[in-house]
C-alpha cells in the first residue's frame, strides 16, 4: 500500500512538472501581441526617423524568449512572425496589395532559437540584457528575412521582387531600425518586467531563471 501510495505520489509529482513546462497564459499572450503589432502599426509614422522605424513586436518576442519555456519558444516566434507576415503588404504590378507569409515567420524562427541559446548568459529582469538580447535577436531575424526577400527576387523565382533598393541598401535600413528598436526597449521592456505576473511563467532554474533582485 505504501508502495503504491508513493509510486502514484511521484507519477503526480512527474505529471505536475510536465504541465508546467509547457506553462503560460496563452490569452496574456495574444493580447500582448495584438497590442504590439496595433503600436508598430499605429505609430509607424510618427516615430519614424528619416523612414526608420522601431518594432514593438519584436521587444515583445525578446521578452518571452527571456522567461518562456524552452517548449513554447518555437510556436511564439512563428506566431509573431506570422502576425508581421499578414500586416507586411507586397506590392506588385498588375495584383492586389497581399501579404507574404514566410519571410518574417522564418527570420522570428530563427532569432527565437538564437535568443533561447545567449539567454543563459543574461539576467533575466536586467533591462541593459533586454537591450543586449533585442539586438543580437533582431540581428538574426532581420538576416534570415532579408535573405528570403533576396533569394525570392533572383531572375530564376518568376515574381515580382520585393526588394527594390538592392540587399545592401536594405540591410542597412533595417540595421538603424534594429538600432531604433533596441533604445525603445529601455522604457518598453521596463513596463513588460512588470507585467511579468500575468504570463504564469513556468520559471526555469538556471541561465536566465537567474532573476536580478534587490539587495
Amino acid at each position: 500500500m505504501w508502495r503504491w501510495w508513493f509510486l502514484n505520489r511521484q507519477t503526480k509529482t512527474t505529471n505536475d512538472a510536465y504541465r508546467r513546462s509547457f506553462s503560460m497564459n496563452w490569452l496574456v499572450f495574444f493580447i500582448f501581441a495584438y497590442v504590439m503589432l496595433v503600436l508598430d502599426l499605429g505609430l509607424d509614422v510618427l516615430l519614424a526617423i528619416n523612414g526608420i522605424s522601431p518594432s514593438f513586436t519584436l521587444i515583445l518576442g525578446v521578452f518571452v524568449v527571456s522567461y518562456m519555456p524552452m517548449s513554447l519558444i518555437t510556436w511564439a516566434f512563428l506566431l509573431l512572425g506570422l502576425f508581421q507576415d499578414l500586416t507586411f503588404v507586397h506590392q506588385s504590378p498588375g495584383w492586389e496589395d497581399m501579404p507574404l507569409i514566410g519571410p518574417h515567420c522564418l527570420g522570428y524562427l530563427a532569432g527565437g532559437l538564437v535568443g533561447a541559446q545567449f539567454r543563459g548568459q543574461l539576467l533575466r529582469d536586467s533591462l541593459v540584457a533586454m537591450v543586449v538580447m533585442t539586438f543580437v535577436v533582431g540581428i538574426f531575424v532581420e538576416l534570415v528575412m532579408v535573405g528570403l526577400l533576396v533569394v525570392r527576387g533572383l531572375p530564376v523565382v518568376p515574381v515580382e521582387p520585393v526588394i527594390q533598393d538592392g540587399a545592401a541598401h536594405e540591410l542597412v535600413r533595417r540595421f538603424l531600425a534594429l538600432v531604433y528598436t533596441s533604445v525603445l526597449a529601455l522604457p518598453v521592456g521596463y513596463l513588460l518586467i512588470k507585467s511579468v505576473p500575468l504570463w504564469r511563467f513556468a520559471m526555469s532554474k538556471g541561465g536566465l531563471g537567474r532573476t536580478l533582485r534587490g539587495g
